[in-house]
């Protein structure tokens, strides 16, 4: 596993983490939910990292995923290996 990886999992179990002791305490849902949601966003980066063909980082291809889906356009096979 890469580094890059392996530090994006810890930040997202860390968030995992968060989110569970604010829902916990029933006071904070609006911070869980934005824990949850860099949770979320942390694991699909190390998913990226770990399995895509080229040198370009997460945060290029979600920008990319978001854009061709603006554009009615699919074309996430092309980023993995």
């Amino acid at each position: 596993m890469k580094p890059s990886v392996s530090a994006w999992l810890e930040a997202s179990e860390e968030d995992l983490s968060v989110v569970k002791a604010l829902l916990q305490s029933k006071l904070a849902t609006g911070a869980a939910s934005f824990h949850a949601q860099q949770c979320v966003e942390k694991s699909l980066k190390a998913l990226l990292e770990e399995h895509t063909k080229n040198d370009k980082d997460a945060d290029e291809i979600i920008d990319e995923i978001y854009q061709s889906r603006s554009r009615n356009c699919h074309k996430i096979e092309t980023w993995v290996k």
